[in-house]
């Protein structure tokens, strides 16, 4: 069957089955990845996948499946399985989905470049690695992947609408010695947009300057954080913005909603609006027509991202953020500053110049606290300079602190989106206070 003939037949097997209510969304990817190692390509993979995601209720009960087999046996036992776990699963709020026709924006029926760029690849992995090269690095690695995808909704409400979108994924990792690395990364919807001698050179500058780190005793410094890790930590605000961790208990942001919660100099929108932008799209997965919010609004937390759902449990609107399961962000846009990376050194007496961060993990969820390996290029602030690299450092602190403890904001931004941090980010550098340094075994 083709993607709308498995859309259709999912709801009329959901609906025939008792459901009061269904969505049926079919996406299909058209997926590139290069891998490059020791200054070369090492793999290239073409991949085309087709799923189908179907969400169903039977008044409070709900269940939700997702498969790749779009053959009408396949779709015909997941709907009856579904069914029969509906009938099974706890009674919860009854929260009916929007009823169309529903109108959306038609610029974003298609977001950036009308099919990837294939043939010009290799090119662009070329010239990030050349351009790393030319800064000092002597070996560089990372990847490329590029993808169109496009999405089809339908729901038993009358809802219907179709999307697209490009998106290129660009991560150059370069390394000057064995112990003297950099990274960066960007992600764009246009090729035209790819800066790939922009992200080799900056990965290759920051190895560079990386050579010969020396140990540094852990502590409270000041910080300035650059765009990768900013990006990083602010998905992890976005994740506990979501109404469905709050409901949870999985959110540092429970209870605070309308409180000041970061500094006034912190704003974060989710922005799924912006045609230009790897994550936008003219609907979410209930079908309403997608709109850019402030989640964070100069340090008030202004809002939860809300389904259907979780909007009717707390009193709230749906915020057209949902997911099949859970309330999730699109595009995320820290405000940005007007301060210089020198101008945030400058700022700095006795500090630490974080470029990059691997594996954040949580002690403690609900509170914000947590820890993340430093990477890459970690430098020594003296006096308003960068004295050198160090090493053997981990970040280990609370979300909400860091937060409330942001001095400075950056003017330069950065759109970030790599294995770490899933939701395309506008990321700027940060200035925090005080933030707690401990060593890589504590």
């Amino acid at each position: 069957m083709d993607d709308q003939e498995a859309a259709l037949m999912a709801l009329r097997l959901s609906k025939g089955g008792g459901a009061t209510d269904a969505v049926s969304i079919v996406r299909m990817t058209d997926w590139r990845m290069i891998r490059f190692s020791n200054n070369g390509v090492t793999a290239s993979k073409v991949t085309r996948e087709t799923s189908l995601s179907s969400f169903m209720a039977m008044g409070g009960r709900r269940s939700s499946f997702t498969t790749t087999d779009l053959s009408r046996r396949s779709v015909e036992d997941l709907v009856r399985n579904a069914l029969n776990m509906a009938k099974s699963s706890p009674s919860d709020v009854c929260a009916p989905l929007p009823r169309g026709p529903i109108k959306y924006r038609r610029e974003l029926m298609s977001v950036g470049d009308a099919k990837v760029m294939s043939g010009k690849l290799p090119d662009v992995v070329e010239v990030a690695i050349d351009a790393a090269i030319s800064e000092g690095a002597q070996k560089v690695a990372g990847s490329l992947i590029a993808e169109r995808s496009s999405k089809v909704i339908r729901t038993t409400g009358g809802v219907k609408g179709t999307h697209a979108s490009t998106s290129y994924d660009l991560s150059v990792r370069a390394f000057a010695d064995q112990e003297a690395t950099g990274q960066f990364a960007q992600v764009t919807t246009r090729y035209r947009d790819l800066d790939p001698e922009g992200v080799g050179r900056t990965a290759g500058e920051i190895a560079k300057k990386a050579m010969n780190p020396k140990p540094v005793k852990p502590g409270r410094y000041d910080a300035i954080i650059g765009p990768m890790t900013v990006a990083d930590l602010m998905e992890e605000v976005a994740l506990a913005s979501s109404a469905y961790n709050v409901e949870a208990g999985l959110s540092f942001l429970t209870e605070n909603l309308g409180k000041k919660v970061a500094s006034s100099l912190f704003s974060i929108d989710d922005d799924p609006t912006d045609e230009h932008a790897p994550g936008s799209a003219p609907f979410d997965e209930e079908g309403l027509p997608t709109y850019e919010k402030p989640i964070i609004e100069e340090g008030i937390l202004k809002t939860y991202l809300h389904n259907s759902l979780t909007a009717k449990k707390m009193g709230a609107k749906s915020t057209a953020n949902a997911g099949i399961v859970r309330p999730v962000a699109y595009n995320l846009k820290i405000g940005a500053g007007d301060k210089s990376v020198e101008d945030l050194v400058s700022m700095v007496d006795d500090g630490i110049y974080i470029t990059n961060n691997w594996y954040l993990r949580y002690q403690n969820t609900r509170n914000g606290d947590f820890s993340t390996i430093l990477r890459d290029g970690l430098f020594r602030v003296e006096h308003g300079e960068i004295v050198g690299p160090i090493r053997g450092l981990r970040l280990s602190d609370n979300m909400l602190r860091l937060l409330g403890n942001i001095r400075a904001v950056g003017a330069e931004r950065h759109w970030i989106k790599w294995w770490e941090v899933d939701t395309p980010t506008l990321a700027p550098a940060m200035l925090i206070d005080g933030v707690n340094f401990t060593s890589p075994t504590s």
